[in-house]
């Protein structure tokens, strides 16, 4: 099982290729700071490893509400990005040694 942070540091564990939120499985170490939830699950580990076992096989795959992924060449506003063309002049070329 792989332990993962998503959306902004919540802590998941992937099922195959699902990430499942493990919040209501790892209790009040949701609740920390972001920067130490990952090291508290991982010191915690051996009490936690039950639990999050069983909640990973019971409980649905997180569902992002909207992607932030945008296609290549896209915002995520859905704006088309246009590249600058580069410069071809002599000034701009690295000069040979």
């Amino acid at each position: 099982m792989q332990i993962v942070s998503f959306n902004d540091f919540v802590v998941g564990a992937l099922r195959g290729q699902e990430v499942v939120d493990l919040s209501p499985a790892i209790g009040d170490l949701a609740n920390l700071p972001w920067d130490e939830r990952l090291p508290g699950v991982a010191a915690h580990y051996s009490q936690l490893k039950d639990a999050i076992a069983s909640h990973v096989q019971t409980e649905r795959p997180f569902r992002a509400r909207r992607s932030f992924c945008a296609p290549s060449g896209t915002m995520a506003s859905g704006r088309r990005v246009t590249r600058q063309p580069r410069s071809t002049s002599p000034s701009s070329r690295p000069s040979p040694s």
